[in-house]
């Protein structure tokens, strides 16, 4: 009778729901996409649920309640994952199964089964995980040979070589944290390597060992930051010095650079001002050469009654002629000079040189000089007109 009730159930639950397709080619209708039912006249699935890909290969077979994933749940190898795999494994892994999921109302629960295939083609079960309410409580890894290679879980976790030998062995928490004490052993079975987790962090001291036993390295952490040993601290602070000298060698470098600069600058400006102080000198002494040039020839030269330029008429009439003649040899000399340079300096000297010869003539003037011009009647150099004058240069 029990049996004759469930059938029932069962049928009436079957005829009471709706069927729904989608296609990838919604006109046509050839390439079927999904296929699931739902309750009539809405759209919350109730009841299985298939979806295909565009070969006509399944994808997934899921359970449905209320639109709430519930019970088993089964993936396949489509065509997109089966091009993924090599030329070995691509033809026989589509439309195998690549995973079974239990669920229970929407949240992962149970037993989870992830396959995959060796590098020979053969399909082996790759992870083997258990959740509780959606939460993993456990997790197996496997090698295709179906050796663990590693178990993760509440408590003790290992992990292993292909052969069996331990990899690894620590703890985890209930939040999948690795807590306390981490080992780790090459595959020959010594020690590798010893440290200590705190929060999922590398805390504490840790040590490699050689594989004859002999320590290799030690590391200080502090919740994953790695500590400085004394080496290192001691190498630091010599990097610090080095660094600190380059930066002061630096900071001398560019201290001498600007004094260089600011000394040039200065070096510029005082040409500058020189070179105005220069302009004006040369100026003073250009309207003074000329005003003393002037005062020379009224002093030497005179008109006579029929217009003509004469020396003053003194005792020494004839002997200053000798000397005013000397003087404009000298004077004529010194002129073509001033134009021939660009030198302000050396104007400068030529002036001070002319005015030095126009105050010689001066008190000239009205001295004794006969044999003076008897010198200078015989010199037409007007640079040795200038040192008989004793005029120095």
């Amino acid at each position: 009778m029990k049996k004759i009730i469930f059938f029932l159930l069962i049928t009436n639950f079957a005829y009471s729901q709706t069927l729904v397709k989608t296609y990838y080619d919604p006109y046509t209708k050839t390439k079927l996409k999904e296929v699931y039912q739902v309750k009539p006249n809405t759209p919350i699935v109730n009841g299985y649920y298939k979806s295909y890909d565009e070969f006509g290969n399944i994808l997934v077979h899921r359970n449905y309640v209320n639109n709430k994933q519930n019970g088993k749940s089964t993936a396949y190898y489509g065509a997109y994952e089966a091009s993924l795999m090599s030329d070995e494994v691509r033809d026989k892994c589509l439309g195998e199964i690549s995973g079974v999921f239990n669920y229970k109302n929407d949240k992962l629960d149970g037993i989870q089964l992830k396959y995959d295939y060796s590098k020979d083609g053969v399909k082996f079960l790759n992870k083997k995980e258990t959740y509780s309410d959606g939460v993993m409580i456990k997790f197996i890894e496997y090698f295709p040979n179906k050796q663990e290679k590693k178990v993760i879980q509440i408590g003790k976790c290992y992990e292993y070589y292909e052969d069996g030998s331990k990899f690894a062995e620590y703890t985890s928490d209930g939040n999948g944290q690795l807590q306390g004490n981490y080992t780790g052993w090459r595959k020959t079975g010594e020690i590798e390597v010893q440290g200590n987790f705190f929060n999922d962090e590398k805390d504490g001291e840790w040590i490699e060992y050689y594989e004859d036993g002999t320590i290799k390295s030690k590391e200080l952490y502090e919740l994953g930051k790695r500590l400085p040993t004394q080496e290192e601290k001691e190498l630091s602070r010599q990097k610090e010095i080095e660094k600190a000298k380059k930066e002061e060698e630096k900071r001398k470098l560019l201290e001498e650079k600007r004094l260089a600069e600011q000394k040039e600058a200065e070096r510029i400006k005082r040409i500058k001002e020189e070179k105005i102080a220069l302009t004006k000198k040369v100026n003073d002494q250009s309207k003074e050469y000329e005003r003393e040039k002037k005062t020379v020839e009224k002093l030497y030269v005179v008109e006579d009654k029929a217009g003509s330029m004469l020396l003053s008429e003194t005792v020494y009439k004839t002997k200053k002629k000798h000397l005013y003649n000397a003087y404009v040899i000298a004077i004529n000399y010194l002129n073509s000079e001033l134009i021939n340079t660009t030198d302000l300096q050396e104007k400068s000297e030529l002036l001070s040189l002319g005015l030095r010869l126009t105050d010689k003539m001066k008190g000239l003037r009205d001295g004794k000089s006969r044999d003076l011009e008897k010198k200078l009647k015989k010199i037409d150099q007007p640079t040795e007109i200038i040192q008989t004058l004793g005029i120095k240069k």
